[in-house]
């Protein structure tokens, strides 16, 4: 059913916002979850709720 992998995929999207905005409150917004180093701006700019810097967000994608 398309519709509902139209909002589960919006559902997962207000989830990643919800946790964003958490992250901005606590000052650890841009910071990779991972390695803990800071996201790229460019990373950012195009995912803003990106939650790993770009080397760990591939490991993470290779493991799965």
């Amino acid at each position: 059913n398309s519709l509902g992998a139209i909002i589960s995929q919006q559902t997962q999207e207000l989830r990643e916002t919800d946790v964003t905005l958490g992250k901005i409150s606590n000052g650890d917004y841009g910071i990779c979850e991972m390695c803990e180093d800071p996201i790229g701006f460019q990373r950012l700019k195009v995912k803003p709720h990106a939650i790993y810097c770009i080397d760990c967000r591939e490991i993470v994608e290779k493991s799965k």
